[in-house]
């Protein structure tokens, strides 16, 4: 098991394990806004973004990285114009 499966949630997206997926994400979005790497030790890291084969970070019962899914749907968004 890599660091980026370790269950960080028990019990699924309610009760307590509501409580702490709402902490997790507290942290990670105050450290992006601090210094903008979303980034703090002991959590799962949180991936740069790129262009080609990003992974992507997944919150539910457990907090990972995966492949993105539904690459085909994110897709057709890039045809859309720039705002």
């Amino acid at each position: 098991m890599s660091q980026a499966d370790v269950v960080l949630i028990s019990g699924g997206a309610a009760g307590i394990g509501r409580a702490i997926l709402t902490d997790v994400m507290q942290v990670y979005w105050t450290a992006f806004a601090s210094n903008t790497d979303p980034n703090v030790e002991g959590l799962v890291p949180w991936p740069r973004f790129q262009h080609k084969d990003y992974p992507v970070i997944e919150f539910g019962d457990s907090i990972r990285v995966i492949e993105p899914p539904e690459t085909g749907l994110c897709a057709s968004f890039n045809g859309l114009p720039k705002p």
